[in-house]
């Protein structure tokens, strides 16, 4: 969880709901993609991806795509209500990838104030 270097892959598999924001696990991290497609296949977790298309790898994880270029991130997850809500469920955990990590300080305050409004039980990751 944040503060802890990240979400262990047994709360990965746990969480509810997983919001990907400029993170594709099946390229960039393939131990979480196995883990997140378990939990899918399982029914027990619902995967978000802040994402500018669906790849092949998030339409394996039946995940559904809020479209946003770089930069536009933080726009698109304010502007959805069901991925506000998903993250705000025990155990959420949003994992940021290593392009929005580094997308500037304007970025970077917007997914803190994201975080800000998530309960503390909510992982934050980035890919390193």
């Amino acid at each position: 969880m944040a503060g802890r270097g990240g979400p262990t892959y047994a709360e990965l598999e746990a969480a509810p709901a997983v919001v990907l924001v400029a993170f594709e696990p099946e390229e960039e991290s393939p131990i979480v993609f196995l883990r997140l497609r378990k939990a899918v296949t399982k029914g027990s977790t619902k995967v978000f991806a802040v994402a500018p298309w669906a790849s092949p790898g998030l339409s394996k994880l039946d995940a559904t795509v809020l479209a946003a270029g770089p930069g536009q991130e933080i726009a698109a997850m304010s502007g959805s209500e069901e991925l506000m809500q998903a993250l705000s469920q025990p155990g959420a955990v949003l994992m940021v990838g290593e392009r929005a990590a580094v997308a500037g300080p304007a970025q970077l305050a917007g997914r803190n104030r994201r975080a800000d409004r998530c309960p503390p039980g909510v992982g934050a990751a980035a890919r390193r």
